[in-house]
């Protein structure tokens, strides 16, 4: 199991995107593709902070980030597991990967302890699609993928809550306990 569903928030949470903090992707024609990450500035509420109030998010990074193309397989720089509360969702499937064999993972300039994978190392595993206001405990250290389901332009966001210090399988047994 790659995601948890913590469930779906009512009302949308108040934040508002802050400065820049890095981007993953290229320009194509004067314009950025790929995924955008800003500070997030957040008016916390009743509605979602059930869900963020582990020990392993009191401390969390908060960011926004918005995706606007297909994303190939990769895993996340410098996060262990974090929770999305999708804002905008463009119907895209999160597919997850199990590596098999020795994976030909390469790095971006920017990308730290992530990589991008190629397909042939990769089989399809556990997949999900958001919907507005849907709350996911993802793994961002296993492969995964974001793909359009249509031809219309990619448009998604999420507000992320990033834990830098408890796995995503320790934070499952955290909300498994209660």
């Amino acid at each position: 199991m790659n995601f948890y569903r913590l469930g779906k928030v009512e009302e949308m949470p108040g934040f508002s995107p802050g400065s820049f903090i890095t981007s993953y992707g290229e320009t194509i024609d004067n314009e950025f593709k790929g995924i955008k990450y800003c500070n997030a500035f957040v008016s916390f509420s009743n509605t979602y902070s059930d869900f963020v109030s582990l020990d392993a998010f009191k401390n969390a990074r908060k960011t926004v980030m918005t995706i606007n193309r297909e994303i190939p397989p990769h895993t996340d720089s410098g996060v262990q597991c974090v929770i999305n509360i999708y804002t905008r969702t463009s119907n895209c499937l999160t597919q997850f990967y199990d590596i098999v064999g020795e994976p030909d993972g390469f790095q971006i300039e920017n990308q730290t302890d992530g990589q991008i994978f190629d397909l042939d190392a990769l089989v399809p595993a556990d997949s999900f699609v958001a919907e507005v206001g849907d709350v996911i405990l993802l793994n961002v250290k296993a492969p995964h993928s974001v793909k359009p389901l249509t031809s219309a332009p990619v448009d998604r966001e999420a507000l992320c809550f990033q834990s830098r210090a408890l796995s995503f399988h320790q934070v499952l047994a955290l909300l498994q306990k209660g």
